[in-house]
């Protein structure tokens, strides 16, 4: 007869992944009692204080490293179930942010409307970095070519957590806004204050492109956009196969990308304040009748033109949706040195340590604006970061290459 092994009673040495789940869930669930009991986020932490707790967290952790040689528990959280965890509980997380929409300053629950603000997402954190700083420290002693590729991806992706993190509270965010023939060298930051800076831009030229305006159909007597299982009903422009909504049938006559209205038409001209118009006919299926009229988008200079049918129904173009839009610019340094180049949604520029971003534009002016609003974004972690995945992509790299030249040399001793 076989002996039955006694059963193992949880936290009972060695420990495993039960108590590698359970750690996580405690914290999960003090760090979400401490939110609902105090009501506050966490404080964003900055230059210097955020240096100081980096240093405190890697002597913490070589600290643990060196009490791990005596001390089972200590060893226990540079193991793999512990490793699991952590990850799984930072993730679990991340998840939220991903989940549900994320505001900048909601009023409570700031572990699901704000989670880096919360101090959930600053202890699942913490709790990672020291499981994986001992996990790394425990593999890069004895050094040796094998732990090599596991000490960089491990080391980066710490390196890349904890600049992002710690990086957060000292990340500068500033709001430009510069007329075309101007040059700007103040900003103002997220509390309204007007700061200078090292350099300047000039506003020589901004150019907007809008795509078609699109169609909806509206009810006057509430003004909302009407809707067909839950559906609204906008429509693209359509000039080859036209539009159908319910019992309508719109053909697209004629379209013109900037017009003006005069009298009982639109005719194309390119004025300020132009907009963009269509002359449609309407088929009405249900009851055999067709309609026929101009539409025009308003602008800062006409008011919108609609298609009035029956049962308080109208036909609409929509203001258009901006397709592109950029602004050519020239920048000074206070070392004399100008450049000129272009700024695009999607494709910033950077200039003495700050990213330029292009952000907006005066929209009551739509395509005929003559300013531009750009965002001013500096991060002095940003490289740090980068280092970071740097290191993970050169472990993964030296990984492939080690177990290729490992399996290339069992094979070369096998065939002997």
């Amino acid at each position: 007869k076989y002996m039955k092994s006694p059963s193992r009673t949880m936290w009972e040495q060695p420990w495993r992944y039960a108590e590698a789940f359970a750690i996580p869930v405690a914290l999960l669930l003090g760090a979400a009692g401490f939110e609902f009991v105090t009501g506050k986020a966490a404080p964003t932490i900055s230059f210097p204080t955020n240096v100081v707790i980096l240093l405190v967290l890697i002597n913490a952790i070589i600290l643990l490293h060196a009490a791990s040689a005596k001390n089972t528990i200590i060893r226990w959280f540079s193991s793999i179930p512990a490793s699991i965890g952590a990850l799984t509980f930072f993730l679990a997380v991340s998840l939220i942010m991903a989940l549900v929409p994320q505001q900048e300053h909601p009023h409570s629950l700031f572990l699901f409307y704000n989670v880096t603000s919360s101090w959930l997402y600053y202890v699942a954190t913490g709790y990672l970095l020291i499981v994986l700083g001992m996990v790394s420290v425990r593999r890069l002693l004895p050094v040796s070519k094998k732990n090599i590729g596991f000490f960089l991806n491990h080391l980066g992706l710490w390196i890349t957590i904890t600049a992002a993190t710690f990086g957060a509270g000292d990340i500068e965010k500033y709001t430009m806004s510069v007329r075309e023939g101007a040059t700007e060298w103040r900003v103002m930051n997220t509390n309204n204050t007007i700061q200078e800076l090292d350099f300047a831009i000039q506003l020589k030229d901004f150019e907007i492109e809008e795509y078609p305006s699109k169609i909806g159909f509206v009810d006057m007597r509430t003004g909302d956009v009407l809707e067909k299982n839950r559906k609204k009903a906008i429509f693209e422009l359509d000039t080859i196969h036209g539009i159908r909504y319910n019992e309508y049938v719109i053909t697209i006559k004629t379209y013109y990308p900037t017009s003006m209205f005069y009298v009982q038409d639109y005719f194309p001209l390119s004025d300020i304040g132009a907009t963009q118009s269509y002359y449609i006919e309407v088929t009405d299926t249900k009851r055999n009748k067709i309609y026929s009229d101009w539409i025009g988008a308003a602008s800062m200079s006409q008011p919108a033109k609609y298609l009035v049918l029956p049962d308080s129904i109208a036909i609409v173009a929509l203001q258009p949706e901006a397709k592109k839009f950029s602004s050519r610019i020239r920048l000074y340094t206070k070392e004399g040195s100008t450049t000129d180049t272009i700024v695009e949604v999607n494709k910033p520029i950077t200039c003495n340590s700050y990213t330029i971003y292009q952000t907006g534009y005066d929209e009551n002016m739509g395509r005929w604006s003559e300013t531009s609003i750009f965002e001013l974004v500096r991060d002095p972690w940003l490289p740090i970061v980068f280092a970071g995945i740097f290191m993970m992509i050169a472990g993964a790299l030296y990984i492939i290459w080690f177990g290729r030249t490992s399996k290339t040399k069992e094979n070369y001793v096998e065939s002997i």
